[in-house]
């Protein structure tokens, strides 16, 4: 079996408004659902926190039509720090939780 790791940033940021044509010609072989957000910078990317950027959200509800049931991973690449330093450790958690809420919403889990 062959399978792809669909990562929606790249799909939004490489093709635009077209990802979901990109989309619905992978969907019976996506493997894993990578889910991170981004914003422009001029022409720089830059990540930010899900549902703050780029990304839309119908992606979810479409991954979820599909009857996909693998593995979905959740990327905070905007985080900056030592995740061992204590005072960052709570801000990371919290966008754990904030992101994962956000996600959450996104596939209808909630």
């Amino acid at each position: 079996d062959f399978s792809f790791a669909y990562d929606i940033l790249h799909s939004t940021c490489e093709g635009g408004l077209s990802w979901p044509l990109e989309f619905n010609l992978v969907k019976d072989h996506i493997g894993a659902a990578y889910f991170k957000d981004f914003k422009w910078e001029g022409r720089k990317l830059v990540t930010c926190p899900l549902g703050e950027g780029k990304v839309d959200p119908a992606y979810g509800q479409m991954l979820m039509k599909t009857g996909y049931s693998g593995p979905i991973s959740l990327h905070l690449e905007y985080l900056e720090g030592n995740p061992k330093d204590a005072a960052l450790l709570k801000e990371f958690r919290e966008a754990h939780v904030r992101d994962m809420k956000t996600l959450s919403g996104w596939l209808g889990w909630v």
